[in-house]
């Protein structure tokens, strides 16, 4: 009987990883990860609980010759935790990146940006600001939109790095079947 189960979970996992191939091909190769074949149909709390853990403690690495400061960000709700990447002799001023993670708005952390949003700060010269979000369903939407309000105009105040009037809020959109 417990052979026969895991047969048909097999066969069920497997009819999901073919019916995702052909959007994971469009993805480009280095992009690719395991991850993206991985069913996160978010229907119900058990779903949401499996697709948290499936993101849990990802981290990816920081490109060289960036500083990565950990800080709070006061706003109406109590404090918002972020990431600041900053490149090694950045010139001042500069424009800064307000960056919501992946996940969204239900899962993930900054930390799984690490790679993208260092390499941003690094490539542009430019100070990112990466957002540990509230998460929905505890904090219903759009809480998760409205954490990142506060840093966008609290960076002048709250960062104090020097960067110009340039602020830009950027995010990944993800699709979910």
């Amino acid at each position: 009987m417990l052979l026969g189960a895991a047969m048909v979970g097999s066969a069920w996992v497997g009819a999901g990883i073919l019916r995702r191939r052909p959007a994971v091909s469009k993805v480009h190769p280095e992009l690719r990860s395991p991850l993206l074949y991985a069913p996160l149909s978010l229907r119900d709390h058990r779903s949401l609980q499996l697709g948290r853990g499936l993101l849990a403690g990802r981290t990816t690495p920081i490109a060289e010759g960036v500083d990565v400061d950990e800080r709070s960000v006061e706003d109406d709700d109590g404090s918002t935790r972020v990431l600041v990447y900053e490149p090694q002799g950045r010139t001042r001023p500069s424009p800064a990146l307000i960056w919501l993670h992946g996940g969204g708005f239900v899962m993930g952390q900054p930390e799984q940006a690490h790679e993208f949003a260092s390499r941003v700060a690094k490539e542009l010269g430019a100070l990112v600001v990466n957002i540990a979000y509230r998460l929905a369903p505890e904090h219903p939407f759009p809480a998760g939109l409205e954490a990142g309000r506060a840093p966008a105009s609290c960076v002048p105040a709250s960062v104090h790095l020097g960067h110009d009037e340039c602020i830009a809020l950027s995010g990944v959109v993800e699709a979910h079947e």
